[in-house]
């Protein structure tokens, strides 16, 4: 499809010239055959281009159909329909010409778009290469995800099982220590009350309640360490229950993150069928320029032949040029006209010896070329 298009689009330019100087070629002989009207009829020659013929022209005809003179029937006469009839040709050409350009630009553009369309359709295959690579990988990543998420939960609620069974056994203990320091309180009273009622065992028993009263220290340690055990497991408790609800909004969100995934790579599947799709109407807009091009093989004739036709309606063939007066007249250069009018009849004036030339006006000459001045 590129190679055909920038074929055609690199005849454009000779395409246009060609056309152009046609153009030029059509006014000029236009402008011939104007002039030498004009000239027969007492009018200035005028300059024919393809920039201004219409607007020449345009003023010609409407000097010839001004009000005054449509009385007189001169915008009916050979003079102005042959001005008509050559801005209508001039005209028919101008369209064919601006036509040709019209299409010459488009073929540009589409050459230039071709070529762009080219590269981005290689730059889009590889992108949506790498798009489904890219979301394979994630669809696994998550999917490993989910599984090792899902592991999570299950070992958060088995350590906050732990945890409650710790809290239990925290809490059993504080009850047992609390119940030595009170066997501990019970004893260092009875070994007091022994203390007091026996003056015999007095060293021994003096003895007995230093070690009733360290125990009964050690056992008061022994029940705050407890207490902050049981404390600390209660904070360890809190905190496993609030990291399980956590992990479970973990698992939750991973598992919307996979579906989205499998969403994502579904997608970009179709993405990949669609840039398929995309290359095979490209590879058929192939085929259907190069259809096109062999269709437009040898368009460049057709229009020198329909260039020529068209000279040939503006300017007459290559026939002999017949005298319409007589046939005696042989050297005969162009089309000759024959106007039929009343008999003119030329009065006798007495004109002084240095009569003034007269002067006419445009429009006189125009009124005295038909005998009406």
């Amino acid at each position: 499809m590129e190679n055909g298009l920038s074929a055609l689009s690199g005849n454009s330019d000779n395409i246009r010239s060609g056309a152009y100087q046609v153009f030029v070629s059509l006014t000029l002989s236009a402008e011939t055959e104007l002039n030498n009207s004009l000239s027969a009829a007492g009018f200035d020659a005028v300059k024919l281009t393809p920039e201004n013929y219409e607007e020449v022209l345009g003023e010609l005809l409407n000097k010839l159909s001004d009000y005054s003179y449509e009385q007189a029937g001169l915008a009916e006469s050979d003079v102005y329909n042959g001005i008509a009839s050559l801005k209508s040709q001039l005209d028919s050409y101008r369209d064919f010409y601006i036509g040709l350009i019209d299409y010459t630009q488009g073929v540009d553009t589409a050459s230039a778009g071709a070529s762009e369309l080219k590269n981005g359709m290689a730059e889009l295959s590889d992108g949506a290469s790498g798009l489904a690579d890219g979301a394979s990988e994630l669809y696994i990543g998550c999917t490993e995800l989910k599984n090792g998420t899902a592991e999570l939960v299950s070992g958060t609620g088995e350590l906050q099982s732990g945890a409650s069974e710790l809290y239990n056994g925290a809490l059993g203990l504080q009850e047992g220590v609390n119940g030595i320091y009170d066997g501990a309180s019970e004893i260092n009273e009875g070994v007091s009350e022994l203390a007091d009622g026996s003056t015999e065992l007095e060293s021994g028993s003096m003895k007995v309640a230093d070690g009733a009263g360290e125990l009964s220290n050690g056992a008061s340690a022994l029940y705050d360490g407890a207490a902050k055990l049981k404390n600390g497991t209660a904070e360890l408790r809190d905190g496993t229950s609030e990291l399980y609800s956590g992990s479970a909004e973990l698992y939750n969100g991973c598992t919307e993150l996979c579906g989205g995934t499998a969403e994502l790579y579904d997608g970009c599947a179709e993405l990949c069928d669609g840039t398929a799709e995309l290359f095979d109407g490209c590879t058929d807009l192939k085929n259907g320029t190069a259809e096109m091009r062999s269709e437009t093989d040898g368009m460049d004739e057709e229009i020198s032949d329909k260039i020529d036709e068209m000279i040939g309606n503006i300017t007459g063939t290559d026939g002999e040029t017949v005298s319409f007066v007589s046939e005696k007249s042989t050297n005969v250069d162009a089309v000759q006209f024959v106007i039929q009018t009343e008999r003119i009849e030329i009065e006798e004036t007495v004109t002084a010896d240095h009569e003034a030339e007269e002067q006419l006006t445009f429009w006189q000459k125009i009124l005295r070329l038909f005998g009406l001045y």
